[in-house]
This record gives structure tokens, sequence and C-alpha cells, in this order.
């Protein structure tokens, strides 16, 4: 089953986004699903026998208002249109799904500011992954191991599909610079402008990636971590840094050079 681009966007031109409609490939015969539901997202399994959308029920109230009072995830068998399974769990709308690459796993992205990863067997809620804002978009990596999450909080977040740990922060420039950070604080950028997008904080102090570069900018660690640290490198280099000492020998510098100083601050 492929979807008929057409059929796509008749789908979602109404202002409530009732519904999908889609066509066989092979047959030319229409199929409909989530008739009379907002659908916020949807996607088709990996093999195409499955489609998963983020669906809003509504409940009409007193006003004749219509607010939102249910979200969830629905799964239906494409070829007989039979529901699979459904995934509740989200307290705002769902803007975005997909399928893992060997169709096991669902993952939702919500504006209640969470990604939920969900097993498709059971219906179960593997992991909720929080950002700092809506959540605009999710993928996995194609190696299946990993789930990517984008959000209007400004950052792309890498996660651990297996243990939902955060892996790595990313963060871009309007001028195209970028940086990409792991939870204890190494990271790789696209230059030094690009990690002035950073601020690291040792106790009470607070100062600029900058001060801290050679310490921290460690691209082997982000790659380490990018792969789950299986040998614990990324650890133990968390555990042995003193950035405080760090800290001290940058401070030190600076007023050593005030040129250098001047030249860094904004």
């Amino acid at each position: 089953m492929k979807m008929n681009l057409s059929d796509y966007a008749e789908s979602f031109n109404d202002a409530r986004m009732l519904g999908i409609t889609c066509q066989g490939a092979e047959d030319g015969r229409e199929r409909s699903f989530a008739v009379g539901l907002w659908v916020g997202a949807f996607a088709f399994s990996p093999d195409g026998r499955s489609i998963a959308a983020g669906i809003t029920f509504y409940g009409e109230h007193p006003g004749d208002s219509w607010i939102g009072d249910s979200w969830m995830v629905k799964l239906w068998d494409v070829a007989s249109g039979r529901e699979l399974c459904a995934f509740s769990g989200h307290r705002e709308a769902i803007g975005c799904v997909a399928f893992s690459p060997d169709g096991r796993t669902i993952a939702s992205g919500s504006d209640d500011m969470l990604v939920k990863l969900w097993d498709v067997a059971s219906g179960r809620e593997l992991h909720a992954l929080g950002h700092e804002d809506r959540v605009t978009s999710v993928a996995f990596s194609p190696d299946g191991r990993s789930v990517i999450s984008g959000s209007a909080d400004m950052t792309f977040r890498r996660w651990s599909r297996a243990t939902g740990e955060l892996l790595t922060t990313s963060l871009s420039t309007e001028d195209g610079e970028w940086v990409t950070v792991t939870p204890e604080g190494f990271f790789v950028a696209s230059s030094r402008k690009g990690a002035a997008c950073l601020n690291v904080r040792a106790g009470l102090e607070v100062v600029s990636a900058d001060q801290v570069y050679d310490q921290l900018h460690r691209p082997d660690l982000v790659r380490k971590k990018l792969a789950g640290d299986p040998h614990g490198e990324v650890r133990e280099a968390a555990a042995t840094l003193d950035l405080a000492k760090a800290l001290s020998k940058s401070l030190s510098k600076s007023l050593a050079k005030p040129e250098t100083m001047e030249g860094t601050t904004k």
C-alpha cells in the first residue's frame, strides 16, 4: 500500500483535518481511517501493512464549544481497515508519529512536550522523553537504535530507544553554526563560534564554553556517547573532569592577557 498524494492533500486540506484517505497502488481501491476524527499526524509501518495516526477525540460541551478531551495514537490494519490498538497517555495534541525500522515501536510527539515510545505488539508505553516546548518532529535512526526529536524549544535531542536515555542535544544558529552536547557536557561544534551557543556551569560559576573549550570539546566522546558508551569511556571522563580547575586556569590566562579577555567579553 502506498499513499496517493492527491488523496493525502484532500484529507488534510479540510480545516479540521478529518480522517485519512489512501488509495491502493495495485488495486486502486480507496480506504479510509480515523473517519470523523481530528488527525494531527500519521505514518505507515515499514512493511506497509498498518497505519498509525495521532488523533483527537472531541466532546461537545456547554456553549457549543468544542475542546479536545482525549489524545491518542491509533493503529489500523491497512488491508481490512480493522483497528489493531490504541495508545493513550498524551495530554495534548499529537503532531508527529513515526515507526521504527523493524516496525516494533512507534514514537509520537505532542504539544505536551513529550515524546512517547510505544510497543506495537502489547500497546505498552515504553518511555516518555521530555522537551521544554511542544514536540514538532520525531524519527528513528536508520539502525533503529535511537530516536531523534525536534521541538519548538529550538533543540534536536537524540535518545536511546532501548533505555530512553538522553544521548545528545543539538542546536543551531541562524548563521549556520551548530553544536551538539552530551548530558555530561562534552560537545562537538561547527567552530568556536558555534561553541559560543553553550554556557557552562561549575558550582556558582557560569561561563562561555569557549573558556573551557580544550577540556569539553571532545568529538571522540560525543561519538562514543551516540554509540551508547559501551565501554564507559564517557562516564569515566566525566568522573575525572575537574571543571573548577579548568575554569581557574582559564581565568589565570585571561588575567595574564587582558586583550584576550576583552576580545571574548560580550
